[in-house]
């Protein structure tokens, strides 16, 4: 990327995923070139672009949206265009939704029609494509952070939905709200999971004011946890993942401070703590890293410096 074109938000998550079925890994990355960029994970050459009609901010999802044998690459652009391509660059469709779009998009088969779709979060409301770029549904929610998972008894996924006030829950077929979840300022959310291991999917929440809630599936509060005092700070969203490599959930979450909190996904006990006097701004990563069982916690803080912590 140029240098004039850093700034704040000039570099999103990229995704990092075989592309192309040879074997190797490329790393995709939505760019302030009007691109999703494809780079070759080796030696970071580029390899592949598909067109934006401005710049990405969600990071792109990889997977597979066909019946071709290697995965799409699935995009969309601040102002809502969602792009499909492959990993030479070819573009098989793309649809302009006219919203502001920041979460990546998902790609399930949402309504259980058999077929995988596109689900696509905006600042005006959720949308359900099909594998074609033909719009199955728009639900008037706004989707600013969107996950799905299986929550109830019908063959459809839940979408569930952040906006300004809270989260909505909706079915994946009929679009119906099944509940609210209300909170004082916007949420943020990574994923719904099964983080306490009663075989149900939960949505762990970041609230403004350094608060952490975990929301059942049917939409019941089953706990919250204050990481630290500060009632204006904004709480990027916990992370779920297996810190000891014992087959159990940890949360990890992180206050602007600097704080790193380990949490017990089913009660949100806190478990361990770390704090460095630098702010952190956005969510932890946890994956394995070294040869030791279990995930690694890498926290990004503000001064540019990655660090890598180990819970034992």
């Amino acid at each position: 990327m140029p240098p004039e074109d850093c700034f704040t938000h000039a570099l999103t998550e990229p995704a990092i995923a075989d592309v192309d079925g040879d074997g190797r890994r490329e790393v995709v990355a939505a760019t302030t070139e009007n691109a999703t960029v494809v780079y070759a994970a080796e030696d970071g050459h580029e390899q592949a672009r598909l067109p934006l009609t401005t710049y990405g901010y969600g990071r792109p999802t990889v997977a597979n949206l066909t019946d071709a044998p290697t995965p799409e690459i699935v995009s969309a652009d601040i102002r809502g265009t969602v792009v499909v391509g492959r990993a030479d660059g070819t573009v098989l469709w793309n649809r302009t939704l006219g919203s502001s779009t920041w979460a990546a998009p998902v790609v399930a088969d949402v309504d259980a029609d058999g077929t995988r779709d596109v689900l696509v979060g905006t600042n005006h409301g959720v949308v359900l494509l099909a594998p074609d770029g033909d719009v199955t549904w728009r639900a008037d929610v706004s989707g600013d952070a969107i996950a799905v998972a299986q929550a109830d008894d019908d063959p459809a996924l839940e979408v569930f939905a952040t906006g300004s006030d809270g989260v909505r829950a909706l079915d994946g077929d009929t679009r119906a709200v099944e509940w609210t979840y209300e909170t004082e300022g916007a949420p943020t959310l990574r994923a719904a999971t099964d983080g306490d291991g009663d075989g149900h999917p939960e949505l762990y929440l970041g609230v403004p004011g350094n608060v952490v809630v975990a929301v059942d599936a049917n939409g019941t509060e089953a706990w919250r946890t204050r990481l630290a005092p500060e009632a204006n700070a904004v709480t990027p969203a916990p992370i779920v993942g297996d810190l000891t490599g014992d087959g159990s959930s940890e949360l990890v979450a992180t206050t602007n401070a600097g704080g790193v909190r380990i949490l017990d996904p089913a009660t949100g006990d806190e478990l361990a703590t770390s704090d460095r006097e630098v702010p952190i701004w956005t969510f932890p990563t946890v994956a394995n890293v070294t040869d030791d069982p279990g995930d690694e916690v890498l926290v990004r803080y503000a001064d540019g410096r990655v660090v890598a912590l180990e819970y034992q």
